[in-house]
């Protein structure tokens, strides 16, 4: 308990004085009154986690990359991978906007391609329900708003 922020102790004492008062007097109040505070916390917290991975990048070059002639970017090099054939075409881009002018700065696109929709994985997860769009993480710092009670850090 002595290793729990004071946010995290609040929340379990009120937990524990909800799910007492539940059982002592097992009313559809006092079940509502936990069922809300537990779906509040659960609500309320933002997950933040990290994964690590290792690409091998190219120089583009020409039409074949996309580029057009351009050496403004470095791609992903790789075949498709696992039961779905994901294939990463990630890229570095160099930003050229006014803001990086002075410096060169890139950016990290990333987005997979999914070369068999009609696999699947583990767990019985379709190939076809993967996430296919395009991701940017720009240099510049970013705001983010969020509305969290709690935040958990994890390793995935």
């Amino acid at each position: 308990m002595r290793k729990l922020s004071k946010n995290s102790v609040d929340n379990l004492k009120a937990l524990m004085s909800l799910h007492q008062a539940h059982c002592q007097r097992p009313t559809a109040g006092t079940r509502e009154a936990l069922a809300s505070h537990m779906i509040t916390t659960e609500t309320k917290t933002c997950r933040i986690g990290s994964n690590h991975w290792r690409e091998v990048f190219v120089r583009s070059r020409g039409i074949e990359s996309g580029n057009f002639g351009s050496n403004s970017s470095w791609v992903t090099r790789g075949g498709p991978s696992g039961a779905c054939g994901v294939l990463l075409v990630n890229r570095f881009e160099l930003d050229t906007s006014e803001s990086a002018s002075k410096f060169k700065f890139w950016n990290y696109v990333a987005r997979k391609v999914v070369t068999n929709p009609a696999g699947e994985l583990l767990l019985g997860v379709k190939c076809s329900s993967l996430d296919e769009s395009t991701h940017r993480y720009v240099w510049q710092s970013q705001e983010v708003g969020l509305d969290c009670r709690t935040i958990r850090l994890s390793p995935f």
